[in-house]
């Protein structure tokens, strides 16, 4: 569900860019408070934020569409993190896809961290599947909690997209017939979405641990669930991930059959040449002369660079505030 710079005008783009800058340094923040707290989070920050982009290569095929889905992550991020956390990681996935794999466009960027991130950690979470978990214990409940919030947050995710296109004027398709394409396709993956959430958080979290709004888990299960996670990460975007599909994603399935029947107009846009020499494994290709073993490298260099990246953020941040007191 990452949106592109051809469906996106500047004057879109640009607030959304403001909008999403200040959520991150608002979160920022409140991680900071609670790294005070728990002094481990921002290492299950960047583990976490590795394993969210190694799952996000890994398409599924829809069956009878022609079309793919793949995990967001976000709803899971804020049940093991807190929204703030939660949030920040999402975040940090969309801007390394965005620099060194053009998944997504950089003017877009604002645009995909709204409908991505703040949506789905400050809405979603905290109003539906958080209290919803909270009605009663048990594995039930955390499955309807979680593929209810996975659904909305693609469905509403989608819509976004929709809205911010036909705002933004790229298509001349009508918005209800735009929102009829895009949005069945992503209820489909908000399912499945649900359903590998809740599969997570049953093995993770302990029927206390959901009870609470941001989880503290004991120091030895933060450790424990850390390196698993990173074993996970190394072994989803280097293995599993050369089995995805090679279906379009919901997004792009879209885009195709808008463009199919010449009801959208692409418009170059500058950013697109600064993105693509940023890009170097552009669509997780580094030559196209080793489609495997790229693709594997592809995945273990994005989840290594999305933790570096997390983890710098917050030694970056305590340096500056150590500075600054």
């Amino acid at each position: 569900m990452h949106m592109n710079d051809a469906l996106i005008s500047a004057s879109v783009a640009l607030p959304l860019i403001g909008v999403a800058a200040g959520a991150i340094v608002m979160s920022c923040y409140k991680v900071q408070q609670e790294v005070q707290v728990n002094s481990k989070l921002v290492v299950m920050m960047a583990v976490l934020g590795a394993f969210v982009f190694a799952v996000q290569m890994v398409n599924f095929a829809i069956p009878g569409t022609g079309a793919s889905g793949h995990m967001a992550g976000s709803i899971l991020l804020s049940a093991l993190l807190g929204p703030f956390a939660g949030f920040v990681v999402i975040s940090s996935v969309l801007i390394i896809q965005a620099l060194f794999f053009a998944d997504g466009g950089l003017l877009a960027l604002g645009a995909n961290i709204v409908n991505v991130g703040l949506i789905p950690c400050f809405l979603i979470y905290p109003l539906i599947w958080w209290p919803l978990t909270s009605l009663k214990t048990g594995k039930l409940f955390l499955f309807i909690a979680s593929i209810t919030a996975g659904v909305l947050m693609m469905v509403l995710g989608a819509t976004g997209i929709a809205v911010m296109t036909h705002v933004s004027g790229i298509t001349h398709l009508p918005l209800v017939e735009f929102l009829a394409l895009i949005v069945p396709i992503h209820l489909v993956i908000g399912l499945f979405e649900g359903v590998i959430t809740a599969t997570i958080l049953h093995f993770a979290l302990t029927n206390d641990d959901i009870k609470q709004f941001r989880p503290m888990l004991s120091a030895e299960r933060q450790s424990r669930f850390t390196s698993v996670m990173l074993l996970c990460s190394l072994i989803v975007g280097g293995m599993l991930s050369l089995f995805a599909s090679g279906n379009p994603d919901g997004m792009e399935w879209t885009v195709e059959k808008m463009a199919h029947n010449s009801l959208i107009t692409f418009a170059p846009e500058p950013v697109n040449d600064v993105q693509q020499s940023l890009s170097f494994f552009s669509d997780y290709d580094l030559s196209g002369k080793f489609p495997v073993m790229e693709t594997s490298m592809a995945g273990i260099f994005g989840s290594v660079c999305t933790l570096v990246f997390i983890m710098s953020l917050f030694y970056l941040i305590k340096f500056i505030s150590k500075r600054d007191s």
